[in-house]
């Protein structure tokens, strides 16, 4: 049996001398920290108008 090696997408033949890029999901990032942000401001209205029930 042949033993493959992936080499992450590279094309044949190509050098390893260039500088991998890291992969950083950055609007994956964005929306979960606006996605935090939303729910808390969400949170906090509605503990602000209970607050002020009272």
């Amino acid at each position: 049996m042949q033993n493959t090696r992936f080499d992450s997408g590279a094309a044949v033949g190509s050098s390893n001398e260039q500088q991998e890029e890291k992969f950083v999901p950055k609007g994956a990032i964005t929306f979960f920290l606006l996605l935090l942000v939303t729910y808390a401001l969400m949170w906090f209205s509605i503990y602000f108008d209970m607050l002020s029930r009272r």
